[in-house]
């Protein structure tokens, strides 16, 4: 197999594991160092989903992608720039939706806004 595979960033660990928020109340705040798309194939049907690219205070990278509909109408509204600190939060279900809660700034800013 060439190394020039496609596939090859893959097998060299150059992409950022990928961190998902499963409970309501799961969060994190890293530095956005930047995003890149993911386009899911299903039923026929194309959908791209934006994946950010985010460094840890220790500088561990990882990523996260914004599959949701909410998460995806969050970050349009807010709009986070590669160097920003930001904070993803899981909230509880709306209906059938998985919902999220995104801020920039600080880092940590929100994390207080939860109520259960």
């Amino acid at each position: 197999m060439s190394k020039d595979s496609r596939f090859a960033k893959y097998r060299e660990d150059d992409l950022a594991p990928l961190v998902k928020l499963a409970e309501p109340g799961d969060q994190f705040t890293g530095r956005l160092v930047g995003d890149r798309e993911y386009v899911s194939r299903r039923d026929g049907g194309e959908k791209v989903h934006p994946i950010l690219d985010f460094e840890r205070e220790n500088g561990e990278p990882f990523a996260w992608i914004a599959s949701a509909w909410r998460a995806k109408k969050e970050l349009a509204n807010i709009d986070p720039q590669p160097g920003d600190w930001v904070t993803v939060i899981r909230l509880p279900n709306r209906g059938q939706s998985h919902d999220f809660s995104i801020h920039v700034g600080a880092k940590g800013a929100g994390t207080d806004e939860l109520a259960f």
